[in-house]
């Protein structure tokens, strides 16, 4: 069993919403002289005494000569044949997957940026990467339909409150005075409002009272709890509205822990001992609401819930939302889970595979209001939804748009599961998820579903890593999904070693991810020569350097940075390709439809009843039909047997990549579907393993001659450009750049 998908983040449901090596330690390099390996500037490691096939040479062979020796040997010394110009060139695979961001939202001014700044003579066309700059945005039959050039893309905040509550012992309810019948209502609403419920009955009343916001802002500051009164070791739950749009303080603080502002608009559990009254203040004022903690009156009725599944509502101009530029390098998080991803490709109806892309700010709108209500450390602030549409250029992530622009990107890249994190990691490696939609805690038997590093490994004579950046802090054990897969994971520690051995915890500055004596860091890999031939570098998963949405993405990118400015600086880089790419969209807009995918197995989604192992699908038969958030996976809504009709043959949102290698054609952008299994295969490819499942089979060739990206013969980036800086100093929930 898996101890820990790493880059699970959030599981909220809301509603709808080495081992020794072989003496070959690099594949490929000729029978008489070859590529002479990636070698050092002692020689190469595989250059031999005569620039050939032996595996000593440390000072690069006596024949074979400077070009076998101190450079490594990269054409195997006079004696030696020509470099390989096919990809067995490649002697160093390199791929890093990085959390939860979308391609428009990384990319989304990747055209400006390349006609700006391309000048070697390159044809540069406005249009060349299908992103929100480019001036035939909405054009063909993939694209989200709300999009436009120039306007660039929309979406529709929500302009009702949904109100829903629950009571016990109750006669009689009233909503605002108005006697009610049911257990919801909707509202609308141009100014905040605070909506009064009362529960009669002959023994007496129950009150609760919740607030309810609006964009733009209008209206005076408010205060509600639900319920008013509670029981000792009871729960309310606050509600406000400032009359500003300013981020507000809450006295006496509902989590002291976590004493940061509020959002304008927001909610939080309170458990007060006695009866409290809070203070809400903002820049323009403050509003009160007090909590009384008393026994009930024996009989009396009581409202268990008063709140919204909804609760902002947007007017006139705010309620349609374009595209802009963020200014913060830090977002409020998202939900990218099965049904989200669903309701973001389609509000009103997931199953469907109409591509409306109108969900997008619906779905991050539920999210943040839903974890606002349950108390979460990182106190939302965009109840409202906006940011789901922000997108950074340049300002932000200067190195990301000079790596893609300078090697290559895809514009069809995908994740490969409309969800969260856990599943898609598990294809990352293994091209399935063996039928799960969430993952949640569970990982893959590893003689039925095998990583590919199972694959590496029983071939022999291809040597690999796990390079990790932090050691998991509930087991203690490098962090990597390797451990999704038992028990090959746990058999293959040796194969695994931090990003850096002085990596320091900056709490108490102890080392973080200590090295063993002996073994090396990715980093010293590279200064030794030692580099292996198949690697996965692991994000900072518990150290905030995976970009995961609630990190700050300028210090992820620039851990990164180093990571690939390390390489390029390397004997290594001569025949290395480095992937840079992301698990999953994370719930931010993307204006591309899904792509059609070649399920890896015979394996569709179900629910725990259905299948009881990897039936992970959250929903229950019950009362002659199936119900929870997803239900809408069935055929049919009747039947316990049902199939599931929303299947694995289909991507995810499409995600940031670029491939940095001095094969890459220079400023190329590959346009075929593909998802991130195609690493999978290229690694495939270059050491003639078998395809894990048909997924991974079945995703196309990017060194395909007339399609691809790279070129063997030429070696465009034989040396490297010189990288610009990526800074760090952004703000990072800033009060004046987290308010959209």
């Amino acid at each position: 069993m898996l101890n820990r998908v790493p880059g699970s983040g959030k599981f909220l449901v809301f509603s709808l919403l080495l081992i020794s090596a072989i003496a070959i330690s690099q594949i490929g390099c000729g029978s008489t002289g070859g590529g002479g390996g990636t070698g050092t500037t002692t020689g190469g490691t595989t250059g031999g005494t005569t620039g050939g096939t032996g595996t000593g040479g440390t000072t690069g062979g006596t024949t074979g000569g400077t070009t076998g020796g101190t450079t490594g040997g990269t054409t195997g010394g006079t004696t030696g044949t020509p470099p390989p110009t096919d990809i067995t060139a490649v002697n160093h695979i390199l791929f890093m997957i990085q959390e939860n961001r979308s391609f428009d939202h990384y990319f989304g001014a990747l055209n400006k940026y390349r006609m700006n700044n391309i000048k070697d003579g390159t044809q540069i066309n406005d249009f060349d990467v299908d992103t929100l700059d480019s001036s035939k945005l909405g054009q063909g039959p993939e694209a989200a339909p709300n999009c436009t050039p120039g306007t660039r893309c929309t979406n529709n905040a929500d302009q009702t409150a949904s109100l829903s509550w629950s009571t016990s012992g109750a006669t009689t309810v009233t909503l605002d005075g108005s006697p009610q019948t049911g257990t919801n209502a909707l509202r609308t609403t141009s100014v905040n409002t605070k909506y009064v419920l009362v529960a009669s009955n002959t023994f007496g009343t129950a009150r609760a009272s919740f607030v309810v916001g609006v964009s733009p802002v209008a209206g005076p500051m408010l205060a509600g709890a639900s319920p008013e009164t509670i029981a000792t070791g009871g729960t309310a739950l606050l509600s406000w509205a400032s009359s500003d749009n300013s981020p507000v303080s809450i006295s006496p603080a509902p989590d002291p822990l976590h004493p940061q502002p509020y959002g304008p608009n927001g909610t939080t559990p309170v458990k007060p001992a006695t009866t409290q009254t809070y203070t809400i203040t903002s820049s323009a004022g403050s509003a009160q609401i007090t909590v009384t903690v008393a026994n009930p009156t024996p009989g009396s009725p009581t409202i268990n819930r008063f709140s919204t599944d909804q609760g902002h509502v947007s007017n006139d101009g705010a309620v349609t939302i374009s595209s802009f530029v963020l200014q913060d390098q830090c977002i409020d998080d998202f939900s990218p889970d099965w049904l989200e991803s669903h309701g973001t490709f389609n509000r009103d109806n997931p199953a469907s595979k109409n591509f409306l892309a109108n969900g997008f700010v619906h779905i991050a709108s539920g999210f943040a209001q839903f974890a606002n209500s349950q108390g979460d450390k990182f106190h939302y602030f965009d109840v409202r939804g906006a940011r789901a549409m922000g997108y950074y250029d340049e300002t932000i992530l200067p190195y990301y748009y000079f790596m893609a622009a300078q090697f290559a990107t895809a514009d069809r890249w995908f994740s490969p599961v409309p969800s969260n994190s856990p599943p898609n990691r598990l294809y990352e490696m293994a091209a399935t998820s063996g039928g799960m939609v969430h993952a949640k805690g569970e990982g893959l038997d590893s003689s039925v579903s095998p990583p590919i590093f199972k694959r590496i490994q029983e071939k022999g004579g291809i040597t690999w890593k796990i390079y990790y950046s932090d050691l998991d802090p509930n087991s203690g054990k490098p962090n990597t999904t390797l451990f999704a897969f038992q028990p090959f994971g746990d058999s293959m520690t040796d194969h695994m070693a931090p990003v850096d051995c002085n990596k320091r915890n900056p709490k108490d500055n102890t080392l973080a991810t200590p090295c063993r004596p002996g073994q090396n860091d990715y980093f010293a890999d590279l200064q030794n020569g030692t580099l292996p031939n198949v690697v996965l570098i692991e994000p900072g998963f518990d150290s905030g350097l995976d970009e995961h949405p609630g990190n700050q993405v300028q210090v992820g990118a620039a851990y990164v940075a180093r990571i690939i400015n390390a390489l390029m600086a390397s004997s290594a880089w001569r025949d290395s390709v480095f992937f840079l790419t992301y698990d999953e969209a994370g719930g931010l807009y993307d204006h591309v439809k899904f792509g059609t995918a070649t399920p890896p197995d015979a394996l569709d989604p179900a629910a725990p009843s259905q299948r009881p192992k990897h039936g992970d699908l959250i929903a229950t038969f019950k009362n002659g039909q199936w119900t929870d958030k997803d239900a809408f996976t069935f055929c049919f809504q009747n039947d316990p047997n049902s199939p599931a009709c929303v299947k694995f043959d289909h991507y995810g949102f499409r995600v940031p990549i670029f491939i940095a290698s001095p094969f890459v054609k220079k400023h190329s952008v590959y346009h075929e579907p593909a998802d991130n299994t195609a690493i999978l295969k290229f690694i495939e490819k270059r050491y003639g393993l078998a395809p894990l499942t048909a997924r991974d089979r079945d995703q196309p060739d990017i060194t395909d001659s007339l399609k691809g990206i790279f070129d063997f013969v030429n070696v465009p980036w034989k040396t490297p450009p010189t990288p610009v800086g990526q800074p760090t100093t952004a703000p990072c929930f800033g009060p004046n750049t987290r308010v959209y």
